[in-house]
C-alpha cells in the first residue's frame, strides 16, 4: 500500500506524486492492482504485464509508458 501526501508538514515542501511498486518477476501470476482515490472511488486493473511502467490517472484511466 502506498499513499500520496502533499507534504510532511515542513515549510514549503511537497512529496513526489510518483509511486513505484515492485511486483517481482510475476512468477507466472496475473497481477491485479486496486486504486482507492481520495473521492472514495475505487478502480481495479487486472492482468498487468510485469517489467513495465504505467500511469494511472483518476480521470483518464491507465496507460503504459
Amino acid at each position: 500500500m502506498r499513499e500520496v501526501k502533499s507534504s510532511h508538514g515542513t515549510y514549503n515542501s511537497m512529496d513526489t506524486r510518483t509511486l513505484l511498486f515492485g511486483l517481482g518477476d510475476g512468477a507466472g501470476c496475473a497481477v491485479t492492482v486496486t486504486v482507492r482515490w481520495p473521492n472514495g472511488k475505487t478502480d481495479t486493473f487486472k492482468n498487468f504485464p510485469v517489467g513495465h511502467y504505467f500511469t494511472v490517472d483518476m480521470k483518464k484511466g491507465i496507460s503504459q509508458q
